[in-house]
């Protein structure tokens, strides 16, 4: 999550001036922006919002100061999404601009990944083939059909060339302390892995020590049983060196 405020904040914003910010995330992820404190000061200040890197090359929304009260325009915001890897925010202040900020939190956000009977479906590193970049976290959730089937994943390409570059297939459905992680790194490729729970959680972390050429990999549901200990679900712990 990346909190973005105005200039100066908790102060106005100083007037007569342009800011720009450009964000990105990586496939499949998208924005989601949600409004902590709106405040544009009175007269012909606007706040907008678009896709791409350049502003005003695809505006998606532009915010004036209106008889409504800044609340209104917060909660139009709350759930707002820009469905591209990268959105611009551009704040312009005029010369009378007076008691105007804002600080609103920006999050990548990836909806749940859900299986039936039969699909699969195929996750890569971000920008695969090409090498991942240093300090990324990235995260999938997945479902598959209840009772008796479990995630099998299946490794077809896997270089991650820093043991601190890491991915971590875990239940999502018991708590933490319940399950053990499995966590794969190296360059060798993985023999394949089933995490016997309806929802897993895979993760994919890396530090700021080198890239590798990433990951493919292959998710689907496999029906069978896993190995339990006083009802909760037992993970192996994989690492590949």
């Amino acid at each position: 999550m990346t909190r973005l405020t105005s200039p100066n904040f908790p102060n106005e914003y100083p007037h007569s001036s342009i800011m720009t910010w450009v964000f990105r995330v990586p496939p499949p992820y998208y924005f989601n922006i949600c409004f902590d404190v709106f405040e544009l000061a009175e007269g012909m200040d606007r706040l907008s919002i678009g896709n791409g890197t350049a502003p005003f090359a695809a505006v998606s929304e532009v915010f004036f100061v209106t008889e409504t009260a800044s609340d209104v325009a917060s909660k139009r915001l709350d759930d707002r999404h820009v469905m591209e890897e990268y959105m611009w925010i551009r704040l312009e202040s005029y010369q009378l601009a007076k008691n105007g900020r804002f600080a609103f939190n920006i999050t990548a956000v990836i909806d749940e990944i859900v299986l039936e009977k039969g699909e699969f479906k195929l996750l890569m590193s971000p920008y695969y083939p090409l090498h991942y970049e240093n300090d990324a976290y990235v995260k999938w959730q997945i479902k598959v059909p209840d009772t008796g089937y479990g995630v099998l994943v299946h490794f077809i390409e896997f270089h991650l060339i820093d043991s601190g570059d890491t991915l971590t297939v875990e239940d999502n459905v018991s708590p933490a302390k319940d399950s053990i992680p499995a966590v794969f790194t190296g360059v060798d490729i993985p023999s394949d892995f089933v995490l016997w729970s309806t929802k897993a959680l895979i993760r994919f972390e890396t530090n700021l020590a080198g890239v590798g050429a990433g990951f493919k990999i292959k998710v689907q549901p496999v029906f069978g049983e896993g190995t339990y200990m006083k009802d909760q679900l037992v993970l192996a712990h994989h690492t590949k060196s």
